[in-house]
């Protein structure tokens, strides 16, 4: 007998949200000394990869990569914005979305490709969130078939959808060959491959 409560349902979105960043090009040294000017103050801790970080009583990080000169801000919405406004202004550099490769202008599809499994209700779950998030889920059993092939339904739903979901839930049970006692949930293996 297999405990399925230990089973998890795994959801992966596949999209990028750009954060707002600034170009600082000098030492941690020059950086904290120019903040100060400013009335920022606090201990700078490093983390992986050369990027420091220094937590502001206001709950916002400062975020500063030695390596590429990227100086970002995060934390809630409202204190976020204003820090950075505040850095600009001291610095003389503005905050700005990074330029996106390959970015055309045009506008993004709120309609969201989802793949599932046979859970139903995670999968109404999923759906329910994303309706939440203003997104139009894209759900093939839902969807008009128009006498289209499976095969064309999914072609014409890849045009559609700017956005992917996978829902990976333990659908089946299965075992290496010659190893029943090794039996555990997985996904569906036609909906991984």
């Amino acid at each position: 007998m297999i405990d399925r409560t230990n089973a998890v349902a795994t959801i992966h979105l596949g999209w990028h949200i750009p954060i707002m960043a600034s170009k600082f090009q000098g030492s941690l040294d020059d950086l904290t000394n120019r903040l100060a000017t400013g009335g920022i103050v606090g201990e700078w801790t490093e983390k992986p990869n050369s990027i420091f970080q220094m937590k502001c009583a206001d709950g916002v990080g400062i975020n500063w990569s030695q390596t590429k000169g990227t100086l970002w801000c995060d934390g809630k919405s409202e204190p976020k914005e204003a820090r950075e406004k505040q850095i600009a202004e001291i610095l003389g550099t503005p905050f700005e979305a990074p330029a996106q490769k390959g970015f055309t202008g045009a506008a993004v599809s709120r309609k969201v490709f989802v793949v599932y499994g046979h859970d139903d209700k995670a999968r109404t779950e999923l759906e329910a969130m994303l309706r939440r998030w203003a997104l139009e889920p894209l759900i093939l059993d839902q969807l008009a078939s128009g006498g289209q092939t499976i095969i064309e339904k999914l072609e014409s739903v890849r045009r559609e959808a700017s956005f992917a979901v996978v829902l990976a839930t333990p659908d089946d049970e299965g075992h290496r060959k010659d190893h029943p006692e090794e039996k555990a949930f997985r996904g569906r293996t036609l909906c991984l491959n």
